[in-house]
């Protein structure tokens, strides 16, 4: 036998053993193929739904993602223009406090001097009796003084004191 004459004979039994191979595992081999086929099919349908819903997320994402500078610049004007108020509305309760306590300061002192005018003018008085007495009791004799007591006090009866002069009295105008 020459060499292509083994040649012809391993081929020829070569494809015997894939016929019989065939005919054996051929049944096997396509059904594991065909469900191997099926599986494979079944990961790219999957693969194709998860992909489309990445991409839906995604652009939902995009979309949140766009907006945020947008919210976050209507944000803080919102909070800028709250604090803006409540600034106002501090300043002003400030502003009101303040008058208010200008105004009782300003009472405070007004019934503080007239107090004081009145404390100034009893010792005054005081002071100008007793002057006067002294020189009364020194210059006068009891009968002389008796007169002048009586005048004075006839004179004190027909007296009307100015209000303003009053210890404790409002001015008409305040």
């Amino acid at each position: 036998m020459d060499s292509s004459a083994k040649l012809m004979f391993g081929i020829i039994n070569f494809l015997i053993l894939c016929a019989l191979l065939y005919w054996v595992f051929g049944q096997a081999a396509n059904q594991f193929f065909h469900s191997r086929r099926q599986r494979i099919r079944k990961q790219m349908l999957s693969s194709v739904m998860t992909l489309r819903q990445a991409r839906g997320m995604d652009a939902k994402s995009r979309e949140r993602y766009e907006e945020i500078p947008h919210d976050i610049a209507q944000r803080k004007e919102a909070i800028a223009t709250n604090c803006d108020k409540e600034c106002k509305q501090i300043i002003d309760e400030a502003h009101r406090k303040a008058e208010h306590m200008q105004k009782a300061g300003e009472r405070r002192a007004l019934e503080e001097r007239r107090k004081h005018a009145s404390l100034i003018r009893e010792r005054l008085m005081r002071s100008a009796f007793r002057i006067a007495e002294e020189r009364i009791g020194k210059s006068m004799d009891a009968e002389e003084r008796m007169r002048h007591v009586e005048k004075g006090f006839d004179e004190l009866s027909r007296a009307r004191v100015p209000r303003r002069d009053v210890p404790g009295s409002e001015p008409k105008g305040a």
